[in-house]
């Protein structure tokens, strides 16, 4: 098929395909039964065709790959009604940041968490779907962290307390990684399709410093926030300049003795390609099975050290909405009819309720 079908022919074929099944059980005659088995099997490729085309469609539409022609008619609209994640430009703070509506009623443009948004764009964060991100308002607050506690056996009529444990509220500043991007004015407000290229791309690039602010944590000049690398306990490593598989193991073996389970390895893209180059030349491939997931955090690590932590442990503050802004009078914007649009998050740094169950293993002398 070289074009969808509309809603009314797909109802027409449907309705020929049903008809085709129940003659199917009303005649013996061998040619008649065959001719039906063909009309049913077309309606079928088609059906599928239809359906195969409408996942395809949707997830360039997701991903912002759509294709359109030259040809395609375009309608021009106001730059006010123009979206940036959902949000009509007309809304957007021109020489101030505007906070991007939480509210599913107003903001009816696929709205999702902060952390789902960051999470599912193209080339977006690897690490907020893997630790527990609470939500907040404020600049900074609270984050309630659950401590590892030990159960024992107790003797009897002998009550144990041990004060030194106890629930874990961890406080946090924020920074604001932030993105923004150069357009076209006529473009944008020529072609709808403009805007879910422009929110992939933003939402791609603040994911990704988030991930960076999860491992390394980061600064602004005047915040600093913490990262896992800062969180963490530290061991060296036995190979020259890298991490060996060894290493790894005792790392795992080492955060599930704190009570944890080790959910994830974290290094450098060059860094992760050695180590799996390393460990398949030594052990063979199936050794990565038994390894924690790798996962590559381009821009968080200085050497080639690995993370290897309890993701599930590690908790984060996001606060619930992103904050837009846009530029449109901009001097050498203005005089190339262009227009700036950003999009920024607010997040702590991590918080874990012990270092033990975050390993840096750094590379061996």
């Amino acid at each position: 098929m070289s074009v969808f079908l509309d809603g009314t022919k797909m109802g027409e074929i449907l309705a020929e395909r049903d008809a085709a099944i129940a003659a199917t059980g009303r005649t013996s005659d061998p040619k008649k039964r065959a001719e039906l088995d063909r009309k049913i099997a077309a309606a079928d490729a088609l059906v599928r065709e239809h359906v195969r085309r409408g996942v395809v469609l949707e997830t360039q539409r997701a991903t912002g790959s759509v294709f359109y022609s030259p040809t395609d008619t375009t309608k021009r609209r106001d730059l006010d009604s123009a979206k940036l994640l959902g949000v009509q430009l007309g809304k957007v703070g021109n020489s101030a940041w505007s906070t991007r509506s939480a509210d599913p009623v107003e903001d009816t443009h696929s709205y999702e968490p902060v952390d789902v948004m960051l999470s599912a764009a193209p080339n977006g964060s690897k690490l907020l779907s893997r630790v527990n991100a609470f939500p907040f308002t404020k600049t900074r607050g609270f984050v309630p962290v659950a401590p590892v506690l030990n159960a024992e056996l107790q003797p009897r009529n002998e009550p144990t307390v041990d004060a030194s444990t106890g629930v874990l509220i961890g406080t946090f500043d924020t920074v604001k990684p932030a993105a923004y991007v150069v357009v076209d004015r006529d473009e944008l407000q020529d072609y709808a399709f403009a805007e879910s290229t422009i929110n992939a791309a933003l939402l791609g690039a603040v994911g990704r410093a988030a991930d960076k602010v999860i491992v390394a944590g980061g600064t602004d000049g005047d915040v600093t926030v913490p990262g896992l690398l800062d969180e963490g306990t530290s061991t060296a490593g036995t190979v020259s300049g890298g991490v060996g598989v060894d290493d790894v193991l005792n790392a795992v073996g080492r955060v599930e003795d704190a009570s944890g389970t080790a959910s994830l390895m974290l290094m450098s893209p060059s860094a992760k390609a050695a180590f799996i180059t390393r460990a398949a030349s030594t052990y063979g491939a199936n050794i990565l099975d038994r390894l924690p997931e790798i996962v590559s955090i381009p821009g968080a690590f200085s050497d080639g050290s690995a993370v290897v932590a309890d993701m599930a442990q590690v908790a984060i503050a996001l606060r619930q909405n992103f904050e837009l802004f846009k530029s449109i009078d901009e001097p050498t914007l203005w005089g190339v009819d262009k227009v700036a649009l950003a999009a920024r998050a607010r997040l702590s740094g991590v918080v874990v309720p012990s270092a033990s169950l975050v390993q840096i293993v750094t590379p061996g002398a």
